[in-house]
């Protein structure tokens, strides 16, 4: 025993939280339900879950219609579900080690194709609030200001 974690580790653990997390049913706090639509996944390339499943789990804290459609997902099929359901809201999780200039272009790419009046918010820790605000995309780097754009 080497003491160390394999990537079959990680799987495993990933796969039994994920149950356990998209089982829980928190309670929404009734004075401050939303009737937004979130729409909440990564980008195609991007196997990391955990990020979605805790704004998953803020999103049903706050009383939102959840669309989870986890990780892994291609950009055209984004959209096409956006448009089709009329979400509220595209919630995407970056991890910090796919935030890269490659990762903002695509994500302005999509911001284009999809509804104007649809939000889109980006949690990552990469920086990059600031040059993507002016094209209608919310960074956030916690999920306190999760909460606060999503209830807003």
């Amino acid at each position: 025993a080497t003491n160390e974690l394999s990537i079959r580790h990680e799987h495993f653990m990933t796969s039994n939280i994920e149950k356990y997390l998209h089982s829980l049913k928190p309670k929404t706090i009734a004075n401050k339900l939303i009737a937004k639509k979130v729409l909440i996944c990564s980008l195609a390339g991007e196997t990391h879950s955990l990020g979605l499943l805790m704004a998953e789990l803020v999103c049903k804290y706050l009383g939102a219609k959840i669309v989870f459609l986890g990780a892994n997902t291609p950009e055209d099929e984004i959209v096409a579900l956006a448009e089709a359901i009329q979400v509220d809201v595209v919630a995407i999780s970056v991890p910090l080690s796919s935030a890269n200039i490659q990762t903002e272009k695509r994500i302005k790419a999509l911001r284009l194709l999809l509804p104007s009046k649809t939000e889109m918010i980006i949690g990552s820790k990469g920086e990059r609030s600031n040059r993507m605000a002016s094209i209608g995309i919310s960074y956030v780097k916690d999920f306190k200001s999760f909460k606060e754009i999503i209830s807003g």
